[in-house]
């Protein structure tokens, strides 16, 4: 009978568990690391884990879907009505005043608006330690020891028509726009620099979960499912909004409460499949940001901020693998497919002179989806569970698709450790 509850709560927790792999590995300028497998059941084992990785790339996936420049993420930057609505605009300014030539123009298709390159490049240390105590339950910590993200050659084309009808790309008012545009952001303490670099920590997660192994089946060699559950902290530098193309190194802020399920079920000696479902549940928190004036504006660069109230959705994650265990000596193979997908944050403001219909229709945040194909190779060089087992292995996290991310593939490594604690 122990055994019959055993296999009931396993399939039970398979089928309705809407649970998580989300701590700080999703994002929306990299692939999504793998996840991990079902924890092993057995008392006092010891496990410590590091993963090593890069990314780069010069394109990102727009709102469509479709490849384009980096920050083209959300679509061009409308510059036309930069200045709209802005507090304190003054007319008397002659730098402002190139922001009010501009915005009474006619309103043309593409014009105003430009589109932003630049090249992004990610390299990430990943320390991850698991402590099993005993009845399956198990402790996790889990840290970014060291993410480094680097922006770099930040320019923009215009993307004005040049023809003969106006307004077009030669139009005085907007050519003086342009020449003025370092003025314009200096006076309103904006800074693009042409390279940012930044090297720290991510945010700091600590978890306790339960797993449970069932053998007693003439059908699978075994049915192992894992659930966590814990605390994620703002350890990680966060953006400033004088930066408008910097990158926080983890969740800018927020506190998380993450969430893991993961089952994997094993047959023939060899063959192993398995499922991953996960969430990240991000608290509110206050902070200065740039704001839109206008429901014409759309872009990473404006004029206008505030302190604001964000809630910034949940992240989600779906996934499944197949793995050939041990097919070679100590050589596995992976093969699989993951879903993440953020919802859309929503903002909050004290301050009459912003509109809140326009402030939370931003195309910045409106929400980000990823697919990401996985295959691996990992060595085990222990034969069995003893004393003292190291692994290495190698991931390819490749986008396949997606909506507002960087199309940035993620290589990584890792270097893994069993140890048994005995008493």
């Amino acid at each position: 009978m122990n055994a019959c509850r055993r296999w009931l709560v396993s399939l039970i927790i398979l089928v309705i568990s809407y649970t998580i792999h989300a701590i700080d590995n999703p994002h929306f300028y990299r692939a999504l690391r793998f996840w991990d497998e079902p924890r092993f059941e057995r008392p006092w084992l010891n496990s410590w884990q590091l993963n090593a990785g890069f990314a780069t790339t010069r394109h990102s996936r727009n709102p469509h879907g479709s490849i384009a420049p980096l920050w083209d993420i959300i679509g061009p930057q409308n510059l036309q009505f930069l200045g709209t609505n802005v507090p304190n605009l003054d007319p008397a300014n002659p730098i402002d005043q190139l922001l009010i030539d501009v915005a009474a123009l006619p309103v043309r298709t593409t014009f105003g608006n430009v589109s932003f390159n630049g090249e992004f490049a990610l390299f990430e240390i990943i320390g991850e330690c698991y402590q099993n105590i005993i009845n399956g339950f198990f402790f996790q910590a889990y840290l970014p020891l060291l993410r480094s993200l680097t922006v770099s050659n930040i320019n923009f084309t215009d993307l004005s028509p040049d023809d003969n009808e106006f307004p077009n790309k030669n139009t005085p008012a907007w050519q003086n726009l342009l020449s003025g545009f370092g003025t314009i952001l200096n006076r309103y303490h904006i800074m693009i620099p042409n390279t940012m670099h930044r090297t720290g920590i991510g945010d700091l997660s600590f978890l306790a979960g339960w797993a449970s192994t069932y053998q007693e089946t003439h059908v699978l060699d075994f049915v192992d499912v894992s659930a966590k559950i814990g605390v994620l902290f703002p350890t990680a530098a966060t953006a400033s909004f004088h930066h408008p193309f910097e990158l926080p190194l983890g969740y800018n802020g927020h506190f998380g409460l993450p969430l893991k399920f993961d089952c994997s079920l094993g047959a023939y000696g060899w063959i192993t499949i398995g499922f991953h479902q996960g969430a990240l549940f991000l608290f509110k928190r206050a902070q200065h940001i740039l704001l839109k004036t206008t429901a014409q504006q759309n872009g990473f660069i404006l004029l206008a901020h505030e302190k604001v109230t964000i809630d910034p959705g949940t992240i989600w994650e779906i996934g499944t693998y197949a793995k050939a265990d041990h097919v070679v000596r100590g050589l596995s193979l992976y093969a699989g497919y993951s879903f993440t997908k953020h919802d859309n944050s929503t903002l909050e403001v004290e301050n009459s002179n912003f509109d809140i219909d326009i402030i939370n229709h931003d195309e910045r945040f409106n929400g980000w989806d990823m697919h990401t194909f996985h295959v691996s190779a990992e060595y085990d060089f222990a034969d069995s569970l003893v004393d003292l087992g190291p692994r290495i292995g190698i991931w390819f996290n490749i986008i396949i698709g997606g909506r507002r991310i960087f199309n940035a593939h993620l290589f990584d490594s890792l270097f893994g450790l069993e140890c048994l604690w005995q008493f």
